[in-house]
């Protein structure tokens, strides 16, 4: 990507801002300082973009301000516990937005639940089947901004689940639960679906907090 002599061009800073959450997400950007200098080149972008990029993360959560500069935090268990209510919530009210799924919706959600539970090959993979199933569950939601906000705080908790999903044990339970979810909504019992969603992602925030290396 060439850079720009002055203001990078909107599309570019959009580039490199998803090349930095690429590297965020997958846990491959060194806790601590950023050494604007390497990464620049690392991405092969100017630091013009970059620092614009580091800037637009920076009021998202996803890097912190530091002297004359930026720092990637390390994983922390508050950040756990102050996000994953916040998802629940706001799930639980798109899909009481989106209302009850149709049977081929309901088919989906079912194909991707067992891929999700049996068939993924790595954390990676199961991570994006997880997604995939939460983005399913709830895209009939017509609030296209509440789901904005969902995908902004997953995001955020990203770098987590990579490292925790690593546990064959969550996939069981968490494949277990979808499932009911599923179920509920067969039986066109949407405000049972909703309560089963959160507890969906409390449970997974109960889990994760067992790792006592993210404990604060």
């Amino acid at each position: 990507m060439k850079a720009p002599h002055h203001q990078a061009s909107p599309q570019l800073r959009l580039d490199v801002k998803e090349r930095l959450l690429e590297l965020l997400v997958a846990n491959r950007l060194q806790k601590g300082r950023v050494n604007e200098s390497d990464l620049a080149r690392r991405i092969g972008v100017s630091r013009t973009p970059l620092r614009e990029a580091l800037v637009n993360l920076e009021s998202e959560g996803f890097v912190q301000a530091a002297d004359r500069g930026f720092c990637v935090p390390p994983l922390r268990a508050l950040e756990i516990r102050e996000i994953y209510p916040i998802i629940a919530s706001l799930e639980v009210l798109a899909l009481r937005s989106a209302g009850l799924p149709d049977n081929n919706q309901l088919k989906a959600l079912s194909h991707l639940n067992d891929l999700y539970t049996r068939g993924r090959r790595n954390a990676r993979e199961a991570v994006l089947l997880d997604t995939k199933f939460h983005d399913l569950l709830l895209s009939h939601c017509p609030n296209r901004r509440l789901i904005r906000l969902i995908h902004q705080h997953r995001l955020l908790l990203k770098r987590h689940e990579l490292v925790f999903m690593k546990q064959d044990s969550f996939f069981a339970e968490s494949g277990r639960q979808h499932d009911r979810i599923i179920a509920a909504l067969r039986r066109s019992q949407l405000i049972c679906a909703c309560k089963l969603l959160e507890e969906n992602w409390l449970a997974g925030m109960k889990l994760l907090l067992l790792r006592t290396e993210w404990r604060d």
